[in-house]
């Protein structure tokens, strides 16, 4: 027999049973969805939230609707929040936003948030819509991906994603973009005279010391093999360049390690390769690879600095980097083969091409 609803529509019994499990339905997929699950009107106030949202360091949930966002959360943080809310109302799309919010164990989580707009029965947009996944563990391990565990610094993994974008902003600002790959000098007879746990500490306190040189806005560093390490930084022109790769070599020679593998008195120094792309100088949009950087460096001897103004087209990267040719009159050999004579130009003047 048909039953009246609130609204006075008569429904049959199956249409009501029907109507009590799906809102059944709804209700277990918001109690029990690992997801944040939440609206807000068009004033800010909370209209909905599962109980997903306990995690966060929040009032209860039953003090938590019905309240303003910015009543609920810091102020950077509503206004983060709210503002990606407005952006999915006002472009009437959906939007995809990261939002960090602080649990109720004070640590903070960066969640993946999906924001639409919600319409009422006349198609007016009456309120916003948030789904959000807490995606902390997956940053951090991407994080840790792009990070050399021994030293701290960033990876070759992370050269690879770093150098296009530095490339591009290079050629659209005019910039020059210089690569220096850095090698340790004689670094498998430091291990072999020192041992391993030694030579660990020996690539931590040259890629610490690399790292304080590499001070200024834009200068990155990356460790890319054993005892090899990348260094992208910014200069005006080419004597800018090679007068901040002779820094990057003085401040490993200036912590006076001590290299028992070369003999008493010896001490512990790189050698790098430099090589620059001059920007809007190539006659081209496309800036060359990181392989085709690498390929263009290459250290000529120990403690010694090569120069490449212009990189050549070259092979990929992964072997690029681990067969780096010199130019300019060096030997045509990878870095693994140099000659090991001892520094004898440590100190001469470097001269431009």
């Amino acid at each position: 027999m048909p039953e009246s609803s609130s609204q006075g529509v008569d429904l049959s019994v199956e249409e009501l049973e029907r109507l009590r499990r799906a809102d059944a339905l709804l209700t277990s997929i918001l109690e029990n969805s690992p997801f944040l699950i939440s609206t807000k009107d068009l004033t800010g106030v909370v209209t909905l939230a599962n109980q997903r949202f306990t995690v966060l360091d929040i009032p209860p949930l039953d003090r938590f609707v019905g309240r303003s966002v910015f009543e609920l959360f810091p102020p950077e943080v509503a206004q983060a929040l709210w503002a990606n809310d407005m952006q999915a109302v006002r472009e009437e799309r959906c939007i995809e936003a990261e939002e960090v919010v602080a649990h109720k164990d004070g640590s903070q989580h960066t969640y993946l948030t999906v924001k639409f707009p919600v319409r009422d029965a006349q198609g007016n947009i009456s309120a916003s819509c948030a789904l959000s996944v807490d995606i902390t563990d997956t940053k951090r391990a991407v994080r840790d991906s792009l990070t050399d565990e021994l030293t701290g610094i960033p990876n070759r993994r992370a050269l690879n994603h770093t150098y296009p974008e530095e490339a591009q902003r290079a050629l659209r600002h005019s910039e020059t973009l210089n690569l220096a790959l850095i090698d340790i000098d004689h670094f498998k007879a430091y291990n072999d005279s020192c041992g391993h746990d030694s030579g660990d500490d020996a690539l931590r306190r040259v890629a610490n010391a690399l790292r304080l040189a590499l001070a200024r806005a834009g200068d990155r560093l990356f460790r890319v093999g054993g005892e090899e390490f990348v260094a992208l930084f910014i200069t005006g022109d080419a004597q800018g360049a090679r007068a901040h790769a002779e820094e990057l070599r003085r401040a490993v020679a200036e912590l006076q390690l001590p290299h028992p593998g070369l003999g008493s008195g010896q001490v512990v120094t790189i050698s790098l390769g430099l090589a620059s792309l001059v920007g809007q100088t190539r006659g081209t949009s496309n800036p060359c690879t990181t392989g085709q950087m690498l390929r263009s460096t290459g250290p000529s001897q120990p403690a010694a600095i090569a120069w490449s103004w212009r990189p050549e087209p070259c092979q990929d990267t992964d072997e690029a980097l681990y067969s780096v040719t010199t130019r300019r009159g060096v030997a045509d050999q990878p870095v693994a083969k140099r000659s090991k004579r001892t520094a004898r130009a440590r100190k001469a003047p470097l001269k431009a091409p």
